[in-house]
């Protein structure tokens, strides 16, 4: 229970001294005090309950302490028990009435409201996962088609342009059939650490399919856009190297202005398969990756 609800001039307004609430989960809670010793409290509170009696009484710092307790049943849940207890002097029957009344409707309160805040949680974590490629930490094709939507609106407002760049592993499906998935994973996993360490706060990173990412470059033109290509492949270059294997990346690109961006992207596709031929074939046209 979230103890923002529960607090000492809430249990002043109910003219009490103490509120016990255990639950089926085993997570019990002391509001107020009136013992030094909380797990004999509970203790009692259940021993009461077992018995079923609705009041008992004890003896703090030679003070009496007149307690009531009842039961009720919450959704998706078991009975969750309250004790509620005042110093000197015994609770009337309409008392009793009164304060399991308003005390049921609070617990009962404040556990939707922790199942909302469960479910939000939940709803943030599936969001995370839907967004994030849990392999390479890139943005997913998901997150892209949301994000696009908004970004293709700015564009057209602000008469701005955006570069797409369409990145291919060379190779991709030799790797996994020669050193095994796991090394391929491993690669996929560096290439998105070298395209975001490339890359600017403002840009993305997207897998965009198996062994393809897009990059995202917020008002760059493509000579900026081959630069960053040109970076990618001396880390990549190094990074292969350290494997002791050949690696490289095929890559097509393309401008958007907003309403054009499927376009772009299917611009950047086809330079990105020419560049892809070109390394099959033994020589790569080093225009290929730039459209005019």
């Amino acid at each position: 229970m979230d103890r923002k609800f529960i607090d000492r001039k809430f249990l002043k307004d109910l003219s009490i001294d103490c509120l016990i609430i255990l639950h089926p989960s085993g997570m019990n809670e002391i509001y107020g005090k009136c013992t030094d010793d909380p797990g004999k409290l509970i203790s009692m509170v259940e021993r009461t309950i077992k018995r079923s009696m609705n009041e008992f009484k004890i003896v703090h710092r030679g003070v009496e302490v007149f307690f009531k307790t009842f039961s009720i049943q919450l959704p998706d849940d078991e009975k969750t028990h309250i004790a509620f207890g005042r110093k000197g002097r015994r609770f009337k029957s309409s008392e009793f009435r009164f304060l399991k009344s308003v005390l049921s409707h609070v617990c009962f309160s404040i556990h939707m409201w922790k199942k909302f805040g469960m479910m939000k949680a939940y709803v943030e974590k599936y969001r995370e996962l839907a967004f994030h490629d849990p392999l390479t930490g890139a943005y997913t094709r998901h997150f892209f088609n949301e994000w696009i939507m908004k970004h293709s609106a700015y564009l057209k407002r602000t008469n701005k342009f955006t570069t797409f760049v369409l990145v291919d592993v060379n190779g991709m499906k030799k790797i996994n059939d020669t050193y095994g998935h796991l090394k391929g994973d491993m690669i996929l996993q560096e290439i998105s650490n070298i395209l975001m360490r490339c890359s600017r706060s403002m840009d993305l990173v997207i897998r965009y399919g198996g062994d393809e990412f897009l990059l995202v470059l917020p008002e760059t033109d493509l000579n900026s856009a081959k630069k960053v290509m040109r970076r990618v492949n001396e880390i990549l270059k190094s990074y292969s190297k350290t494997m002791k294997m050949e690696l490289s990346v095929s890559y097509g690109m393309a401008q958007t202005k907003g309403d054009d961006y499927q376009e772009a992207l299917n611009r950047a596709d086809m330079k990105m398969y020419e560049m892809k031929k070109g390394f099959r074939g033994g020589g790569v046209d080093k225009s290929l990756g730039l459209l005019r």
